[in-house]
């Protein structure tokens, strides 16, 4: 999740499924979200995996299951004047 107004650059993903005898090595995958702009608004985006790189993934069949990146309100504080 990130804080309304911050840009979010942290994207992390995981393989699952992987068959011990038959080992795959990604070096990169692209993750993509529109929440990920600083003024995105606060709400839920999918986080859109694609275009995995590495080795050994002729031997396998990639899905590629949407992440979600949830935008929080930004704390403000409102002071009387004196």
């Amino acid at each position: 999740s990130k804080v309304y107004g911050e840009e979010f650059t942290d994207f992390e993903y995981r393989v699952d499924g992987v068959d011990d005898d038959y080992p795959v090595t990604i070096t990169s995958v692209t993750l993509a979200s529109n929440g990920s702009a600083q003024n995105a608004g606060v709400g839920s985006y999918p986080i859109v995996p694609s275009n995995a790189i590495g080795a050994g993934l002729e031997n396998y069949q990639l899905e590629y299951v949407n992440g979600t990146l949830t935008v929080t309100p930004r704390a403000i504080q409102v002071t009387a004047d004196d």
